[in-house]
């Protein structure tokens, strides 16, 4: 079943991630129960648990433009 046009999910921060990370880890709580305590979706449940750290990875895509001012520093 795909996402509505124009809805999208918030990323996770770190804190948020380890959070579910905790229940999941420490807590032995399923990814169901997980979901309907926080409120995230099951995949940004499943994606935190799976990743190998909290640690938010970088974003990818195309790089800011710099300023000649900026360009000076």
């Amino acid at each position: 079943m795909a996402r509505p046009k124009g809805s999208t999910t918030k990323h996770l921060t770190e804190a948020e991630r380890q959070r579910i990370r905790t229940l999941y880890n420490d807590a032995n709580l399923p990814q169901a129960q997980i979901v309907s305590i926080t409120g995230f979706s099951k995949d940004q449940v499943r994606v935190a648990i799976r990743a190998p750290s909290a640690a938010v990875a970088p974003r990818s895509g195309r790089p800011r433009i710099k300023k000649p001012r900026q360009e000076a520093s």
